[in-house]
């Protein structure tokens, strides 16, 4: 099926609270998180490629990263993290967020991030994640 993704304001925030962590787990839906949520869903779902939704997205936005080009920064198993935090988000203490959320293939992109991990690909850090780099610099 096809996913319609809602536009957020860039000021919108979200907060939730994940109540099964000692620590409170403060989750932002921002522009930012929308954006890597999108590009990483369109590629576990096989529709596109990193490259295509990066050159896209800068295209698109003027950023001067794409999505992908973002994770390798991050990192891949900081992603995967926060990918299993935003699958925890109990409907009933937020259903916003839980609904903002209800398009995305968490299960496909979690295998996905979890495929690159395993394979020691975890970012720019270790030298190749979604890119591969020499240096800092991707090649």
């Amino acid at each position: 099926g096809h996913h319609v993704y809602a536009p957020v304001r860039p000021s919108s925030r979200r907060t939730a609270f994940l109540p099964e962590h000692r620590n409170l787990v403060r989750l932002e839906a921002d522009m930012d998180d929308i954006a890597l949520l999108c590009g990483m869903d369109l590629v576990a779902n096989g529709v596109s490629d990193p490259d295509s939704v990066d050159k896209a997205w800068k295209l698109g936005t003027g950023a001067p990263r794409g999505p992908f080009e973002i994770i390798d920064v991050v990192g891949i198993t900081t992603a995967y993290n926060i990918i299993q935090q935003y699958q925890k988000v109990p409907g009933l203490i937020s259903p916003l967020l839980k609904k903002m959320m209800m398009p995305y293939n968490f299960k496909g992109i979690s295998a996905m991030l979890k495929k690159y991990i395993d394979e020691g690909k975890l970012g720019r850090t270790s030298g190749e994640g979604f890119y591969k780099y020499s240096e800092d610099q991707r090649v």
